[in-house]
């Protein structure tokens, strides 16, 4: 249809980018990611700090970010456990992201660097920052 519907429940959601994985939509909120399927709110996922960004990867989790304090989210779209990872750099709006062999997130931020976390189970993470450009 031509018409825009309300979809109850999603007060307080972010005019940002969403994601969209299967049949569910997924919108950013302040402090919650919410979980959208068929014109219904069906589940919604709290965060600690306020969202600034999300992105699906390859192979369909999420990646979202949050700022103050700075972290990077790993979220499972089919039972909504989230991952989280501390960053010591904000990420803002405008933030691109390369997940590499499920362990390997390349996050690309505007202040021109690009940083590598290398997730695990016995290292949650080590940070390199590989280049900067002035």
């Amino acid at each position: 249809t031509d018409a825009l519907t309300f979809v109850e429940g999603t007060g307080g959601a972010l005019k940002n980018r969403m994601a969209v994985v299967g049949e569910k939509v997924f919108v950013m909120g302040s402090k919650k990611l919410f979980v959208i399927q068929n014109g219904t709110v069906i589940h919604t996922i709290p965060f600690e700090s306020a969202l600034s960004g999300i992105a699906k990867a390859y192979d369909e989790n999420l990646w979202v970010s949050c700022t103050n304090p700075a972290s990077i989210n790993k979220v499972n779209p089919l039972d909504y456990t989230v991952e989280s990872h501390a960053l010591d750099v904000s990420i803002g709006a405008g933030w691109g992201v390369a997940p590499l062999r499920k362990m390997i997130l390349f996050i690309s931020v505007m202040q021109a660097l690009i940083c590598i976390d290398i997730f695990s189970l016995k290292i949650r993470r080590k940070k390199l920052l590989i280049s900067k450009i002035m």
